[in-house]
This record gives C-alpha cells, structure tokens and sequence, in this order.
C-alpha cells in the first residue's frame, strides 16, 4: 500500500469514528430529552432553553468514547431536532398498547 492510500484510509477510518461517535452522542441526546416531560418536548421555549443548556452541558463540550475527546457543542441544533423524531417515535410505541 502507498504512503497516499494509507492516509486516505486513515482519513476515512476516521471520518467512520466520528460519524459512529456522533451517532452515539444523537442517541444519548435523546435519552436526555425523553427524560422531559412529553409536553416539554413539544413546547418551541423549553426546547430552546433545553438547546441552550444542552450546548454548556459539561458533557457536550468534552464528549468522551474510546479514549478520544469530541465537542459536539455546535451539533447539539441538529441532534436535537433529530431526537425529538426518535422521542416522537419511542412515545408512539410505548403509548399503542394504550387505547
């Protein structure tokens, strides 16, 4: 193998690592949020003070996994919106035995 292919592939092991560790921290983004209360989720001014708290949260800024060390501060807009689908979607489940 190649000096260049060898760093295109750590390049790209790379880019795997931090796209698996950023599905991680989405999925821990949601647990946090399913925490609330169903109706905080669904209101535009706590999901905004949540968004805000998310982005100073400790372990936000200093994401830990594998010995390694992620700010995800700038992500949190993003990985919000995207659990409050999953969290849309865990209330769908644990609520259809419920009729």
């Amino acid at each position: 193998m190649s000096y260049h292919e060898m760093l295109l592939n750590n390049h790209l092991n790379q880019q795997d690592k931090n796209e698996s560790v950023y599905d991680y921290f989405k999925h821990e983004v949601a647990k946090d949020l399913y925490l609330l209360y169903s109706h905080k989720r669904q209101t535009i001014e706590s999901l905004k003070d949540y968004i805000l708290d998310l982005k100073e949260s400790l372990w936000v800024t200093r994401f830990e996994m594998s010995g390694d060390e992620w700010n995800f501060a700038d992500e949190v807009d993003e990985a919000v919106e995207e659990a409050i689908i999953t969290c849309n979607d865990w209330d769908f489940i644990n609520n259809m035995g419920e009729k």
